[in-house]
C-alpha cells in the first residue's frame, strides 16, 4: 500500500518506542524511518506529559518530533487535532501510526488513515498493518512525497 501524505503521526509508546521498556528502547524500525523522513512533517501523540515523551524518544535515541502533543485520553482525538494543527497540515491528508485502540479511535475521529500495529486489537476498521515499522518506506515518488508499507 502507498499513501501520498501531508504528514505522519505517531503514538508514542508501543509504536516508536517498545511499550513499558526502562530504559526507554526504539521500537524497531523506529530509528531507521524517522531519518528517512527528513524535512517532511511528522508528530508525536504521547499520554505522557511533552517533558517525558522527549526524554523517552531522547533515551531511545530517536530524534526530537517537529511536534509533540500530551493528552491524558487519545480516545477523544483532541491530541491528533492539535498535532496537525501544530504540524500545519490537515487530518485527512495524514497517516496515523496507533499502537493502541485508543489512539485508534482518536485518529480515526479526526479523519485520518489509520495504520495499527497487528498486535492491537483493531477498535476502528482500518485495512492498514503492520508488524513493526521495518515495514514503512518513505521516500519521493514522481516528485511527491510516498509512504509505503512492504510486505
Amino acid at each position: 500500500m502507498r499513501f501520498w501524505p501531508q504528514a505522519l503521526v505517531f503514538e508514542l509508546d508501543g509504536m516508536l518506542v517498545e511499550k513499558d521498556s526502562d530504559p526507554a528502547r526504539a521500537a524497531l524500525g523506529a530509528r531507521d524511518l524517522l531519518q528517512s523522513l527528513k524535512e517532511h512533517p511528522w508528530g508525536v501523540v504521547t499520554t505522557t506529559s511533552v517533558e517525558e515523551g522527549r526524554n523517552r524518544l531522547s533515551e531511545a535515541g530517536l530524534p526530537n518530533p517537529p511536534a509533540l502533543v500530551s493528552e491524558p485520553d487519545l480516545e477523544a482525538g483532541t491530541a491528533f487535532r492539535r498535532v496537525v494543527d501544530a504540524m500545519g497540515v490537515q487530518a485527512r491528508e495524514t497517516v496515523a501510526f496507533a499502537a493502541t485502540p485508543a489512539a485508534m479511535i482518536g485518529a480515526d475521529m479526526c479523519g485520518m488513515e489509520v495504520v495499527r500495529l497487528l498486535r492491537t486489537t483493531a477498535s476502528v476498521p482500518t485495512p492498514w498493518w503492520i508488524v513493526d515499522l521495518g515495514q514503512i518506506y518513505s521516500d519521493m515518488r514522481a516528485g511527491h512525497w510516498a509512504v509505503t508499507i512492504a510486505g
